[in-house]
């Protein structure tokens, strides 16, 4: 039946791609006409123009940034084509522009060159340089394979040479509307949508790991934590703020498996977030940010992979399409399919059973946006996930699996309303959102049935505002409540258990609780703008507060099915509070170098405990502390730039935290008796840094990293802690380097505009010290290198993958001495995509 509905969903993937292909290119030769806009541009400086030119066709424009005060820009009113919009706007100025491929209008002098025409995506400069950190975009901020896209290159100096430009990333991390990458005063890396599905990705932490300071461990495909700058928690909520477009993911410190494809971008915010983004975002933000629903335009795409490490593990394939469809002037919808199979490679010592962790992964996403005026924006969305896996990835260094039969389920639903209403001065923005989640744990194996189940289910409701007034001081803020409630199952049973001598029973222990959490917040930034923009200062400050509850729970004892005993517990609660400020100020030296410090405070809340726990602890003579909320002071400074040539780029911080009532998991009782508890502190001294370099046309080389010497201030006699020790699964340093080569290809005269590429990519992290529930254990050094060749066009593309050639077997992390987790064996595989 398993492999029936396995191959009835192969067909409907198949039957959805085909489908869309058909419809899509039924619609070609009506697409194939330029297309026309209804603008109405009034004109006048360069910038006001392009403001109300970007509002009213939804497109994209660069230009150098001493261009945007000049004045005399003609009114545009009426049907035009762009290139006719761009001929009216600019006649009788010294401005030209034009459209280059990635769908960018770039704007300069007449006397630095135009714009090729004809699609090329060059720019002549008549030996003046780029306009410097605007153009600065995400070759440099991601350092990687994932964040260098096809169309990515830097404008020549030489006199009359006639280069790529670089299409620049527009985010929204500070919550002020879009700025450019290179405008965000603050560490943040960003992967696009296009160049992740390119990179054959099968999930967003593999690409993260890519990026400064950050490091992943996958438990299995619904279970990853990721640490920023050597921050690391095992225990108690995350300390990663984790979004899916405006949802905010709480919880434990393990984040969902996320499917790369179809995204616009993915935003990685290093340091606290606190005031922005909550509790949670101690040691920062990941926001992953789904494509929008376009209002004009058909599209449909596909793309597929598959790998295979030969006899030591199981193939690995994944299939995906996403189509948008316009339903008229003011609506249109966007939905994505995909399905996962990610191959297993973890064996039975006992059994001999193979490949017990695969894992088997649908999702699916879809959005409807509605547009009534210009100004008002409503976007309903839904994300579901079904996960089924065989088992985790721990394991010893021959993928030999520590527990033979288990099986992990997850399925959640997600649901939001995002409303945009932007004014003159000052858009509104309202995001509810509601998850309903569950999970189901099962262990087989050794006499033993060990069966948990949980719920959950989340509402949150944020309100915010953003500012656009004329003068220096600008505000941003809002207010959100989160409202969670979880309940938690559990059995254990001891098959043919021998009660008394000659008569065997099945012996079962039941619990369960139910647990709640009401929070909400208030938070608000002023921003100061002097010397023209280019001193900019900014002060924040977020209050919160996090009422906790146990509900009660219960513990029965059954004997073949039959109650004899249940106790019940009372319920227990709690409430943590937090001031969180933030200040930061910035100056851009000039258009090539940008400087900034941030000062920054993260929380967590504290942790209650069920009464259970309580009484238990009585029964060993212990009494539980109770786990306080840990806080964390972040002292950065920062500069971004690109040097005179405009070949090499640049990011670097240099940081320094120090970390209060860091909570970690200690055996009270060893062996009988583990839990959470807080430590005295730790702090750390590091930086990050990122570097591009492109030194001839087509190739890019780049290396990024962070070393940091984060450590315990006080001693832990639980834990054997001494008083300068590495802190607990923190990775000291991790670097990486990257190539990439494009060139030109064609089959002749009509093999087409075709580039081939060559990427390979190397990661490196450092060995860690395991000390949670009291032994000490090591994770490896880890080297991980991928590589890619491929051919490609902007429409479709296909390419030959390697990932983990060097076939790195150390423990890649662990939640403790003996479960340390291993990496997926050497595969090599195909991808290939089309976009119609």
């Amino acid at each position: 039946m398993r492999k029936t509905w396995k191959s009835l969903r192969l067909i409907a993937y198949a039957t959805l791609c085909v489908t869309g292909a058909v419809w899509a290119v039924s619609a070609a030769s009506a697409q194939d006409r330029p297309k026309r806009y209804d603008l109405d541009i009034e004109g006048g400086t360069l910038r006001q123009a392009v403001e109300e030119f970007r509002e009213q066709a939804d497109i994209e424009f660069l230009y150098s940034f001493e261009l945007a005060q000049e004045d005399g820009i003609n009114p545009v009113q009426g049907q035009y084509t762009l290139e006719e919009a761009l001929a009216v706007m600019f006649e009788g100025t010294n401005l030209s522009g034009g459209l280059t491929e990635g769908g960018v209008i770039v704007i300069t002098h007449r006397q630095s060159g135009a714009i090729a025409q004809n699609g090329e995506k060059v720019v002549k400069q008549d030996n003046k340089r780029p306009s410097g950190v605007r153009r600065f975009l995400a070759a440099l901020i991601g350092a990687s394979s994932v964040a260098v896209g096809a169309d990515g290159a830097i404008a020549d100096e030489t006199d009359g040479a006639e280069t790529q430009v670089i299409d620049e990333i527009i985010v929204t991390a500070l919550r002020r509307g879009e700025q450019s990458l290179m405008d965000t005063p603050i560490a943040i890396s960003a992967l696009t949508g296009e160049d992740l599905e390119i990179s054959a990705r099968t999930n967003i932490f593999d690409a993260l790991s890519e990026t400064p300071g950050v490091n992943a461990v996958t438990l299995n495909p619904n279970a990853t934590y990721v640490q920023i700058r050597g921050l690391s928690a095992i225990t108690g909520s995350t300390i990663v703020g984790y979004y899916l477009d405006e949802f905010p993911v709480t919880g434990g410190v393990l984040l969902p498996d996320t499917n790369p494809f179809d995204l616009s971008r993915v935003e990685i915010l290093r340091g606290p977030q606190g005031t922005l983004y909550g509790f949670g975002s101690v040691g920062g933000t990941v926001r992953i940010i789904t494509n929008d629903p376009v209002l004009d335009d058909l599209q449909f795409k596909a793309a597929g992979s598959w790998a295979s490490p030969g006899s030591d593990g199981s193939d690995t394939y994944s299939m995906n399409a996403a189509i948008n469809v316009p339903l008229g002037d003011k609506v249109a919808f966007r939905g994505v399919a995909s399905h996962r199979t990610i191959g297993g490679f973890m064996d039975a010592a006992i059994s001999g059973e193979e490949d017990l962790n695969e894992a088997e992964i649908d999702s699916y996403r879809g959005k409807i946006l509605f547009k009534p005026t210009d100004n008002l924006k409503i976007v309903g969305s839904i994300w579901s996930n079904e996960n089924k896996t065989g088992g985790q990835n721990f394991g010893t260094r021959d993928r030999i699996a520590l527990i033979e039969d288990e099986e992990f389920g997850f399925d959640s639903d997600l649901y939001n309303l995002l409303v945009e209403l932007d004014l003159d001065n000052v858009t509104f923005t309202s995001s509810s959102s509601y998850n309903d989640g569950s999970s189901e744990t099962q262990f087989l194996g050794l006499g033993l049935v060990l069966n948990q189940e949980s719920e959950t289910e989340n509402f949150t409701q944020e309100i915010r505002f953003n500012t656009k007034l004329d003068g220096q001081l600008n505000f941003n803020g809002g207010v959100i409540y989160i409202d969670t409630e979880s309940t938690q199952v559990g059995s254990l049973v001891f098959e043919d258990f021998p009660l008394v001598p000659g008569f065997l029973v099945d012996l079962e222990s039941r619990s369960g609780s139910q647990s709640g959490s009401e929070a909400y917040a208030v938070f608000g930034e002023a921003h100061l703008a002097l010397m023209d923009g280019k001193l900019q200062l900014t002060a924040g400050l977020r209050y919160f507060e996090d009422d906790q509850s146990l509900a009660g729970g219960f513990s029965e004892t059954l004997i073949d099915g039959v109650s004899q005993s249940i106790m019940e517990t009372p319920p227990t609660s709690s409430t943590h509070d937090a001031v969180s400020p933030r200040f930061n100020i910035s100056f851009a030296v000039n258009d090539d170098l940008l400087l900034y410090a941030n000062v920054a405070k993260g929380f967590r809340s504290g942790l209650t405990f069920p009464q259970s726990s309580l009484d238990q602890a009585d029964l060993f003579g212990v009494t539980l502390r109770p786990v306080e909320p840990d806080i964390l002071w972040n002292y950065e400074v920062g500069a971004k730039g690109i040097s005179s040539n405009g070949k090499f780029l640049y990011d670097v911080a240099v940081y320094y935290f120090d970390w209060e009532d860091v909570q970690i998991t200690v055996p009270l009782v060893p062996g009988l008796l583990s839990v959470p508890q807080n430590a005295a502190g730790a702090d750390a001294v590091g930086i990050d840094f990122a570097f591009v370099s492109r030194p001839i046309e087509g190739l890019s080389l780049s290396i990024n990293g962070n070393f940091n010497n984060a450590q315990f201030t006080a001693p832990l006699a639980a834990l054997n802690i001494e008083k300068g020790d590495r802190l607990d699964n923190s990775v000291r340093e991790s670097y990486g380097a990257d190539i990439t080569y494009r060139a030109p290809f064609s089959f002749g005269e009509s093999g087409g505009n075709l580039e081939w590429m060559f990427n390979t990519n190397y990661q490196h992290s450092s060995a860690r010290e395991i000390r949670s529930f009291g032994t000490l254990g090591f994770a490896d050094s880890l080297d991980i290198m991928t590589a890619r060749v491929g051919i490609e066009s902007e429409k479709w593309g296909i390419y030959l993958f390697g990932n983990n050639i060097l076939d790195e077997k150390g423990a890649a992390g662990g939640t403790s001495a003996e479960a340390l987790i291993r990496l997926a064996p050497p595969s090599i595989g195909v991808n290939g995509r089309i976009t119609f």
